[in-house]
């Protein structure tokens, strides 16, 4: 009798416990193995989270963007730092050199006073041009009657360096013209090279000033070949 009741006492014994969630991601991975199998499917990597390379690449921007604002806010403050050496109005001006190119008598001179007169500074006039005969006294004439008489005006047809440096740095500036002064030079016997460095140092000297510059000059070159050789060298 003792044989049937072990048999009993062993169907009546609980199972081993199993792992349900073992069991069920086996089954699972199987079942998805079997699938991939039966409809010819390539098993691929998980992919990254869609958009966080694009976050990191506006965050990359916004740093960027950050340093170029911090940039120009520092550049902002030096030139502000420098304007405010000079007087009020000399300040109203963001561009410091003009250069106004025309053909002759194209109302540039007009223009150049129109321009700095708006800087409300004293404004010296350097003039390159000699009267040699009675049109240019009386061109001469006509354009220094169009100026205000509180503007001081410097004839200087050869030495146009020294014109400038005489100028003081608070003033704005108006040269009128360049291509006389560069034909001066040339009646004068001056060599190619000589003027272009003479024009270089004159250039620099000019561009380094704060307060509003114009220079005014003719273009040249479009016209009749000149005649004679001199002509053809200006």
């Amino acid at each position: 009798m003792e044989q049937p009741q072990r048999a009993c006492r062993t169907r009546l014994r609980d199972p081993p416990r199993r792992d349900c969630r073992d069991r069920r991601r086996g089954r699972g991975a199987a079942g998805r193995a079997g699938l991939r199998r039966a409809v010819g499917a390539r098993r691929h990597r998980a992919r990254p989270l869609r958009g966080a390379g694009r976050r990191r690449r506006v965050v990359r921007r916004q740093t960027r963007a950050i340093a170029r604002r911090r940039v120009r806010r520092a550049r902002r403050r030096r030139r502000g730092a420098a304007r405010r050496l000079l007087p009020r109005s000399a300040r109203r001006s963001r561009v410091s050199l003009v250069f106004l190119l025309g053909g002759a008598r194209s109302g540039k001179s007009r223009h150049a006073l129109r321009l700095v007169a708006e800087s409300g500074l004293d404004v010296p006039f350097v003039a390159t041009a000699e009267a040699r005969d009675e049109e240019m006294a009386e061109r001469i004439a006509r354009h220094r009657s169009q100026r205000p008489q509180t503007w001081l005006t410097i004839e200087e047809p050869l030495q146009l360096r020294e014109a400038v440096e005489r100028v003081p740095a608070a003033m704005a500036l108006v040269v009128d013209c360049l291509s006389l002064w560069v034909a001066n030079l040339l009646e004068q016997g001056a060599e190619e090279d000589e003027i272009v460095r003479e024009a270089t140092v004159v250039a620099t000297e000019v561009a380094s000033r704060e307060p509003l510059s114009i220079a005014i000059s003719n273009e040249v070159g479009l016209g009749v070949v000149p005649a004679t050789v001199l002509g053809r060298r200006y």
